[in-house]
């Protein structure tokens, strides 16, 4: 048997701003992946990563990749 459990988490507010990024960063991917009718991972960074870099500088680039193959990933798992 499985329980969902919801908890409250303190976090500091730049906690929070980095994780609202990482979402528009996600959103952003699956909005290309979509508008592209794509989900290849090297278009992707092609097209997007200088973007993001310059967009978003204060992210990793390790974090930037990792969100755009999670996107895709997830696109691909739609079967488009």
């Amino acid at each position: 048997m499985q329980r969902t459990i919801s908890l409250k988490i303190d976090m500091p507010a730049e906690f929070s701003d980095y994780l609202k990024t990482c979402a528009a960063i996600f959103n952003r991917y699956v909005a290309w992946s979509f508008d592209n009718k794509t989900h290849n991972k090297k278009r992707a960074h092609q097209e997007l990563y200088q973007l993001f870099r310059l967009e978003y500088p204060e992210m990793p680039s390790a974090i930037i990749q990792s969100i755009r193959d999670t996107a895709l990933e997830s696109v691909k798992a739609l079967k488009m």
